[in-house]
């Protein structure tokens, strides 16, 4: 899959992190690096997805404007979601401690190489 080394040098690339994926709107995981096992990283990340979803429903509603990503941590994580095209989202997993600023900022600059891949 085309995903393999971005998923990598995301997590290489971001002090404490510790997972990336690459999901479908519905929480699929599609593609994913988690050097300490991906199962765990894969629910919660599925619950994030609802989550991004949930916020999108609302500001759409409320006509506010619409949501690019999204940060959260969760159980002992941070977690940030960016969407690449429509239905496709990539995932940073991090330690609590580590900087999502700057996880943020690798994210964004990932995504014109992530939506290349999807170009036939």
């Amino acid at each position: 899959m085309p995903f393999t080394n971005l998923l990598k040098r995301l997590v290489s690339s971001v002090d404490g992190a510790t997972g990336a994926l690459l999901l479908e709107s519905d929480g699929e995981a599609v593609q994913w690096y988690c050097p300490a096992g991906a199962e765990r990283l894969r629910l919660r990340c599925a619950y994030l997805v609802n989550v991004l979803q949930s916020c999108r429903t609302a500001t759409a509603r409320l006509n506010v404007g619409e949501i690019g990503h999204l940060a959260i941590s969760y159980d002992g994580a941070s977690f940030v979601v960016q969407e690449v095209i429509p239905g496709y989202y990539l995932l940073l997993e991090m330690s609590p401690q580590a900087n999502l600023a700057s996880a943020l900022h690798r994210l964004k600059q990932a995504l014109p190489e992530a939506r290349a891949a999807f170009d036939p």
